[in-house]
């Protein structure tokens, strides 16, 4: 059995029985290891955090007057945490699942301590805060062993478990709205709903950020087979395919730039990977994606401005 199958049961599995997002959380800590923060991850994630500041700041964008939100909490609050140790007034994230625990947050304020002690923080962080930083050093042995809201507290950061279509923030309350490597695991209802919502949280002339992976997620498990595999199946095949633990709407790039167009926010710059020469050829698509444009581009992300 190929791998990318083997995860798809099980996932399909896990997303129907009860207590499957634990059980979950288990096999990924101590089979899979997928929730130890390596270096790897946490590279990546600040990456986005700095092209996010550069092409923000390059606009007017400043941590210190800022309110931001994000789009999926996930196992490790990298981006935010980076926001607050720049200074950030305020941040705010938001996940409909609670996959954040004390000893995630633990790992994470260790990682950007030893970033920072062997010199390599400054890359990402240029601009980063001393006072938080003196925060982090106090809450360092301590967050493994304290609740997640305290330690979250500490550094101006909020954690709300809800719907992110359904806030209870007042209009125009945030000037960055954001989200990293979420928007393809929501389904095409929701996200209309998202949207919709951040868009009227945002303040006008405010910012957004949405870097998409428009790939098979399958791929981290089974480097034989094509990035865009799933574009192989009907979307009544993909239905049977497709789990609650991570959905995938394989949805693509021009889906969400439209999307974000129909509620008020204009996309200021585009970044797309370049597509694989020739890859999307050698797959035999099913007939659900004829004509459908972009099929080919693995990743993008989109710097946005809302409208007046």
């Amino acid at each position: 059995m190929r791998k990318w199958v083997l995860k798809a049961v099980i996932q399909k599995v896990l997303g129907i029985m009860p207590g499957g997002f634990k059980v979950n959380y288990l096999f990924q800590k101590y089979v899979s290891k997928a929730v130890i923060l390596s270096d790897a991850f946490f590279d990546t994630m600040l990456d986005h955090f700095l092209e996010l500041q550069e092409h923000c700041q390059a606009q007017g964008f400043k941590n210190e007057n800022s309110r931001v939100f994000e789009i999926g909490t996930g196992w490790h609050a990298i981006v935010p945490m980076a926001f607050a140790l720049s200074g950030t007034k305020e941040v705010v994230t938001v996940d409909l699942n609670g996959h954040l625990r004390p000893e995630n947050l633990a790992q994470l304020l260790q990682k950007f301590y030893d970033y920072q002690q062997a010199g390599k923080l400054k890359k990402w962080l240029p601009q980063l805060d001393d006072s938080r930083w003196k925060v982090l050093e106090s809450h360092r042995p301590k967050a493994k062993h304290q609740s997640i809201a305290a330690t979250l507290k500490a550094f101006g950061i909020q954690q709300h478990i809800t719907d992110a279509a359904k806030t209870s923030f007042e209009n125009g309350y945030f000037d960055l709205c954001y989200s990293v490597n979420v928007y393809e695991h929501i389904n095409e209802q929701a996200l209309a709903g998202i949207t919709r919502e951040i868009s009227r949280i945002t303040r006008p002339k405010g910012y957004g950020y949405h870097a998409i992976g428009v790939y098979d997620h399958f791929v981290h498990v089974d480097a034989g087979i094509s990035k865009f595999n799933y574009l192989r199946f009907s979307k009544r095949a993909w239905q049977l395919i497709d789990n609650t633990i991570q959905p995938q709407n394989r949805l693509r790039l021009s889906y969400f730039r439209n999307l974000f167009k129909s509620h008020g926010l204009e996309p200021k710059e585009e970044i797309f990977h370049d597509p694989e020469p020739g890859e999307i050829e050698r797959l035999k698509l099913h007939k659900d994606w004829e004509g459908i444009e972009d099929l080919d581009i693995p990743y993008g992300t989109f710097i946005l401005q809302k409208k007046e």
